[in-house]
Formats: structure tokens, C-alpha cells, sequence
């Protein structure tokens, strides 16, 4: 039903700001830099994962600031980024001036280490086991290999799990304890280099503030396509109503829908190459 996952967005003070940093300090380029009528289309990725890319979105207004601008997750990792030499990507991230959050550390999936990034979003990055991507073609060249992963806080991780695979055609990537935390990833079965992880909440506050909400009314992801009436006519099917049918945008037939959370979740059939 979906090729992949194209873009997560970030919400932004300022686009200029945020381009500079994520390009000249973490190392992202642009793949677009646009106008639709007064609104700016800015999209970067990392060189080694061209087809996942972020969208830097202003925020409309000062409410909308206040409340995403470095809160998408609040305190909980924005993105995860797998590297190939935690040490190299320490020394560079201080050599342009960003503090580690914490120092590199090790946990049963790696040499960990976390920063944030010019609006405090906090930014985990993992240097995976000796021999662990060792044939990845960016071990040398790139500070960063690809975007490991989002998270998506949920009520129930269980619940989550069956709507994103039963309903979506997501498959596991992991299902494990670290002591009493689960750790729960999807994957769609064509993008095994990126995935959502299933949050649970630690609490009321945290559920009531972010379950659904994490973007308010933005797009939590949006996913291509290759046959965009199939998709929706198989999301019909399984009860999934859509928020806007299929009509065209410059960059291909859109249409969008919500998951069980009421996040909403972009879809696009690129135009014919």
C-alpha cells in the first residue's frame, strides 16, 4: 500500500535558522526551496538517505511557537540518528558549538550519546556494535549514516501496534524489554533503514499533552504511493475514513487521513516520471 515514509516535519521560529543549523552542523542539504504562494516549501535529508527527508515548517503564529517550537515531544527524543564514529561526531558537534546532553555512553543497541538542536529538541544518536553496518556505504564518509528512528507517544503500545500493521501494512522492526521499558518499532517492509517507535506515555499530563497532538492539525509523516486509488480504496476498506480525497498538488496526487490517535498522515502518488 505505502513505498515509504517521505518526510517528518520540524516546526521552526525561523526556516533561515533552521537550514543553518541542520545543514551546517549536522550536516543535512536541501532537496527543496520553494514558494507555494506565501508559504516556503524547505525540505533537507541526509546525503546517504535521500528518500526520507525533513520539512522545516514555520510556525503560523506565536501560539503555535509557543506550543511545538522545540516541544514536538517535549522531553522525550525528537529523532534518532544511527553514526558510524561516535567519537568523530562528538568532536564535530563541539567543534561548531553544540553541547552533548549526554556524553556517549554504552546500552544494549550501541555507543549512545544525545544533543539538542538550536530549539532544544533532543537528538539521540547511536554508533551501532562492532560489525553492525560495517558494508553501510556512509561508515566513512558522513557523520551521520541515516534517521534511525521518530517516536510516536501513544496510549497503549499494543493498540498502536495492531492499528500501524493490521491497518497500514507496518511490520516489526523491534519488540523487547529494557528492564521494565518496551521497546516497540515499526518498519515499512520496503524502508528498513528508518523507524517509529511507540512511546507509552509516562503519564496523564504527558498523553493528554501529546497523544495526537504531537504536530496539533500538521502532518505526523507523510508516505508515498506508487497506486494512490488502491491505497485509499484498501484504507476504506478497513474503516479508515479520509480527511481529504485524492486532488492534485504540485508535487503529485494527495490525499490525507488520521490514525486511531487522530494524528494526521499525508499521502502522495508522485507524478508519472
Amino acid at each position: 500500500m505505502f513505498s515509504h515514509i517521505s518526510h517528518i516535519i520540524l516546526m521552526a521560529k525561523d526556516q533561515d535558522e533552521a537550514l543553518d543549523f541542520y545543514t551546517q552542523k549536522l550536516g543535512f542539504v536541501v532537496s527543496i526551496d520553494e514558494y507555494l504562494g506565501d508559504i516556503r516549501r524547505l525540505l533537507i535529508y541526509l546525503p546517504n538517505q535521500p528518500n526520507l527527508e525533513i520539512a522545516l515548517v514555520k510556525a503560523k503564529n506565536k501560539e503555535e511557537e509557543n506550543r511545538l517550537v522545540g516541544k514536538q515531544v517535549l522531553n522525550y527524543p525528537f529523532i534518532s540518528f544511527k553514526v558510524p564514529n561516535m567519537a568523530k561526531m562528538c568532536e564535530q558537534l563541539r567543534a561548531g558549538g553544540v553541547i552533548l546532553a549526554e556524553e556517549p555512553h554504552y546500552q544494549k543497541w550501541g555507543l549512545s550519546a544525545s544533543f539538542r538542536d538550536l530549539y532544544g529538541n533532543l537528538i539521540y544518536a547511536v554508533q551501532p556494535p562492532e560489525g553492525a553496518n560495517k558494508n553501510h556505504p556512509s561508515s566513512r564518509k558522513f557523520l551521520f549514516m541515516h534517521v534511525w528512528h521518530i517516536i510516536l507517544i501513544v496510549k497503549d503500545q499494543d493498540e498502536a501496534f495492531a492499528y500501524y500493521t493490521q491497518k497500514l501494512g507496518f511490520i516489526t522492526g523491534v519488540d523487547d524489554y529494557i528492564g521494565d521499558v518496551r521497546r516497540l518499532t515499526v518498519q515499512l517492509p520496503h524502508q528498513l533503514d528508518f523507524e517509529i517507535a511507540f512511546v507509552k506515555a509516562v503519564n496523564k499530563k504527558d498523553e493528554e499533552a501529546l497523544v495526537g497532538k504531537q504536530v496539533l492539525t500538521y502532518p505526523l509523516i507523510c508516505v508515498k504511493t506508487d497506486n494512490m486509488k488502491e491505497a485509499c480504496s484498501e484504507l476504506k476498506a478497513k474503516g479508515i475514513a479520509l480527511v481529504n480525497e485524492p486532488h492534485y498538488q504540485k508535487w503529485g496526487l494527495s490525499a490525507s487521513f488520521r490514525d486511531l490517535y487522530g494524528n494526521h498522515i499525508y499521502l502522495i502518488q508522485p507524478p508519472a516520471q
